[in-house]
């Protein structure tokens, strides 16, 4: 079963799919069997306070996913839990009030390191992602979340999970992004 707060990781298998091609995604609902997450590895060439006007910090910008990409989202790690917002695990939140968000940015009760904000997001409809699974496209952590989360260096995310399971894909560590770049 599929929880918040997992870890997939995308396989070589998924290979062509310009937006899960070695994406590292954190699971934050199951709701019915629906799945729904945000890739944590893709920053977009954007930053997050030219969106946000009233964010007085610059901050970087995730792709979350292929879905509802016009609509921002967020994570965060804090003792405080923000309004509306959804706890995934220990310490660890999706979404909530987001003005109470940007405030907490700016007033720095909320530090620009424990919190990512993500355009779009990623989701599976019923099945789907188990069949995804068992088609060798994803493999699931369960136990690693704050291993990969808020790291100001992504680039080795993918690579360093992939690592954890042995040579099944040792080949694919040191691969170019793109395989006709080698």
């Amino acid at each position: 079963m599929i929880n918040p707060g997992n870890i997939l990781i995308a396989t070589p298998y998924v290979i062509g799919d310009i937006d899960f091609h070695r994406a590292v995604v954190l699971i934050v609902d199951s709701n019915k069997g629906n799945i729904t997450g945000h890739i944590i590895n893709k920053k977009i060439n954007f930053k997050l306070n030219k969106l946000i006007k009233e964010l007085n910090i610059s901050m970087p910008l995730f792709y979350g996913g292929p879905v509802a990409t016009d609509r921002l989202f967020f994570i965060y790690k804090s003792s405080v839990k923000l309004p509306g917002s959804k706890k995934i695990s220990n310490k660890l939140y999706w979404c909530g009030d987001y003005d109470v968000a940007i405030k907490y940015l700016n007033d720095k009760l909320i530090s620009p390191k424990n919190i990512m904000f993500f355009l779009g997001y990623s989701g599976w409809e019923k099945h789907q992602l188990n069949n995804e699974i068992l088609n060798k496209s994803w493999k699931i952590d369960e136990n690693s979340i704050l291993n990969y989360l808020f790291l100001k260096k992504i680039d080795n995310i993918w690579k360093d999970c992939i690592k954890s399971y042995g040579n099944e894909f040792i080949l694919w560590q040191n691969t170019p992004r793109n395989p006709n770049h080698n």
